[in-house]
């Protein structure tokens, strides 16, 4: 997870929680997630000032630490509200150059709701490096402020009272029962 992981359009979060408490989630489109070991870290590494690359590092270590991670690259408003009804979450692992193309093709087609708005092109990356891998640097690089998991991004919503009031009473009663 990252910074980012916060749901920004309450409205949005509605219609998600909506389908996902009335069972209908499987129609939404999946969540894209990409694993960390595509990014390119020794780009940001190398553009930043030591305090930051300091603190880059310790995301990194932390990131790690959680082993089969993924990050979630498009799908906040659905995983929240998948999370909050306790429901699966759907989710499409982008592994390589083919699953962007894929997915373009996908929005083409109006299967996918749109493409992710992370760089797949980042200045200074040799041509060898993949889009994706742009991508995922991309997102460490402006979006990675805290290493949550879905569900402690969730918990931490509701420590805060930032959600309505009948969406926390549903994630604490999916819980407790």
């Amino acid at each position: 997870m990252h910074d980012d992981a916060s749901p920004r359009h309450e409205s949005i979060l509605k219609i998600y929680f909506r389908a996902f408490d009335k069972g209908l989630g499987h129609i939404l489109p999946p969540v894209l997630i990409a694993r960390p070991k595509l990014s390119l870290r020794h780009y940001i590494l190398d553009r930043l000032v030591a305090f930051a690359r300091a603190e880059y590092q310790r995301l990194f270590e932390q990131v790690d630490e959680l082993g089969e991670a993924f990050y979630l690259m498009d799908g906040v408003h659905r995983g929240f509200a998948a999370a909050l009804c306790h429901s699966e979450i759907r989710a499409l692992e982008l592994e390589d150059d083919r699953d962007l193309v894929d997915l373009e093709r996908m929005v083409q087609e109006g299967s996918y709701f749109n493409l992710p708005a992370y760089h797949t092109e980042l200045p200074g990356l040799p041509a060898a490096e993949t889009r994706l891998s742009a991508a995922v640097t991309d997102l460490e690089m402006f979006h990675l402020r805290e290493v949550l998991t879905l569900r402690k991004a969730v918990d931490a919503l509701v420590e805060q009272c930032s959600l309505p009031a009948y969406m926390v009473r549903r994630y604490a009663a999916s819980r407790a029962g």
